[in-house]
């Protein structure tokens, strides 16, 4: 992004876009046990009626814990790309950053969120996972390079070439 203006605006969007999706994650961590089976049964709902209707089969259902583990790992997937994305819109010269050191920034950044996500989850006397703060850094370890590398193809001119 050239243009000053528009990378300002971007930054803004940005932060804006990431401080909702921080919100949202610890947001939910605050809901007590039987709201959030009653948000995971919602949206199970919601799946096992697409299922039946692609399927034709009303008896396939898609499993609860498959819905609160994709859950986790969209939320962090999402937030891999806008830390990412952050990242790269903040750097004075974005077209000289390595994908290694961002790759490990953003990481750290995701399990740092992840961890305060199970603590308050704990404390709002629900179940608090090491596997699902594991579970979180893998929607993040997967969004960052795929969102470096299209934000590096479409946004970022290699002087290189």
């Amino acid at each position: 992004m050239k243009n000053s203006k528009s990378k300002k605006i971007a930054k803004i969007i940005f932060v804006i876009l990431t401080v909702i999706t921080l919100a949202v994650i610890w947001g939910h961590s605050m809901v007590p046990p039987e709201g959030s089976t009653e948000e995971s049964m919602f949206f199970k709902g919601i799946f096992d009626g697409m299922l039946h209707n692609v399927s034709g089969n009303s008896s396939f259902s898609i499993p609860e814990v498959l819905i609160r583990k994709s859950a986790h790992f969209s939320e962090y997937a999402l937030l891999g790309a806008e830390f990412c994305i952050l990242y790269l819109l903040f750097f004075s010269k974005p077209e000289h950053i390595r994908l290694f050191p961002l790759y490990l920034n953003m990481i750290l950044a995701s399990l740092l969120v992840a961890m305060t996500d199970e603590t308050i989850q704990y404390f709002s006397g629900r179940y608090s996972s090491v596997f699902d703060v594991w579970l979180d850094c893998l929607g993040a370890a997967v969004a960052i390079p795929l969102v470096y590398l299209l934000v590096r193809r479409f946004f970022i001119s290699d002087k290189k070439k």
